[in-house]
Formats: C-alpha cells, structure tokens, sequence
C-alpha cells in the first residue's frame, strides 16, 4: 500500500521516477517522497519523535536530508529533539538538509540557538513567509549558506498544516 491524500492513492498520481521513503510504523508517521539516487535511509530517534532521513546523491555530491514533525511537542520536548538532533548532525560527514514542522518559529531562542549552533541557515522560499504577520511559520527548511539549497512549502490549501516541501 501507499500514503492516501484526500482518499486518493497517491502512488497512481506520481511520475514513475519517484518513490517513497517511509518509517517502518506506517505512512501515518509521514513519508519521504524522492526522485534521487537513495544511499542508505532511516529514521533516527530524537527522545519522544523521531525524524526520517535519507542520504542522497545530486550532481555526486552527497547530502543527507531530515524530515522532522515536531507539531505537539512542548517547548521543552522540542528542545529536547533539537539537542538529539544536533548530535546526529554532528556524526555527519555529508550537508544536511533539514525541513519540516519545527513546532516554533526561526527567531525563538529554542530553534534560533539550534539554527547558530550547527551553522544552518533558514532556506525558505521567500513567498513561504507571506503569512508571517498573521499566522507565524513554523515549517523550515535549513542548511548551510554554502551547499546553495532553496526550496519552497506547496500547501494544497492555504492553511494547510502539512505542506510538502520540494527542492
């Protein structure tokens, strides 16, 4: 089987290049969706959630890219995930790529310490933060200035809670 979205099979509406990346739980954890050349992927442990990730190839360069969800965890729960996070990070001899709900915003002293602490930039696609006045972001996506990812937040509605993110 594969995910559903708004009932349908999402499996018969995409391109054959693609496949999907999922933890062994079930789609309801959420699901990578790639076109690129997968090394090796899993799902790392960050206390009480976990994040997937997946080390792909683009252009022979290597990158490792992380979907985290941290929707419902408290303040310090998600401190707790970053700090889990960080580690990981540190372990990595390849660019990482980080994107997902990080249940705050970039500026709070939780993930903005995150953000200086790994050397990580917010990627977003400016258009991504036109709501920000109204309705603050809390979907990023992070890397280094120097790796030059830029992605965007496709929200199928406006406000949508789970965007899908693509580079």
């Amino acid at each position: 089987s594969s995910p559903r979205l708004d009932g349908r099979d999402l499996k018969d509406s995409l391109p054959e290049k693609y496949s999907f990346l999922h933890p062994a739980e079930g789609w309801e954890d959420g699901f990578m969706l790639i076109s690129l050349p997968v090394e090796v992927s899993g799902r790392v442990n960050l206390g009480e959630t976990g994040a997937d990730f997946a080390k792909v190839l683009t252009d022979g360069r290597a990158q490792i890219f992380i979907s985290v969800d941290f929707a419902g965890l408290s303040r310090q729960k998600t401190a707790r995930a970053l700090d889990n996070l960080s580690a990981f990070i540190r372990r990595q001899d390849d660019p990482v790529i980080i994107f997902g709900n990080f249940n705050t915003v970039a500026w709070s002293k939780t993930l903005g310490g995150f953000i200086a602490k790994n050397g990580l930039q917010v990627k977003n696609a400016l258009t991504d933060n036109v709501r920000s006045l109204i309705l603050p972001p809390r979907h990023y996506i992070l890397g280094y200035e120097q790796n030059n990812v830029s992605g965007s937040l496709i929200m199928p509605y406006l406000n949508s809670f789970s965007p899908f993110t693509r580079f």
